[in-house]
């Protein structure tokens, strides 16, 4: 997307002539903004809600692991806390129900 904006920047700096630096800023971020919203969700065609971040791992189970007496999961190699209504244990295995925040509400 950034590429698409300073694309968009110097399109328009080659056809204005001597345009202020500040519209080319301008139009880019505007180009990048605009293009990081609609684009991932023109190619998304599976027909359900388009989930980013944390909320794509919804519906996962994954294994607790308990670490400093922190609940945790592990995530794409990434360790993440973890919550639940119900007393956790190590090596139980969980499925992410939601979040709230950054911390995975686990059942």
């Amino acid at each position: 997307m950034i590429a698409l904006g300073c694309l968009a920047a110097g399109i328009l700096a080659y056809f204005m002539g001597d345009v202020w630096h500040w519209y080319q800023l301008a139009l880019c971020l505007i180009v990048v903004a605009v293009g990081s919203f609609f684009v991932p969700r023109l190619f998304h065609t599976t027909g359900t809600p388009l989930q980013m971040g944390l909320d794509e791992y919804i519906g996962q189970e994954a294994i607790i692991k308990i670490v400093d007496g922190t609940t945790k999961i592990t995530l794409g190699g990434v360790d993440r806390l973890a919550k639940s209504d119900t007393e956790l244990s190590e090596g139980q295995k969980v499925t992410i129900i939601g979040r709230n925040g950054t911390i995975l509400i686990v059942k």
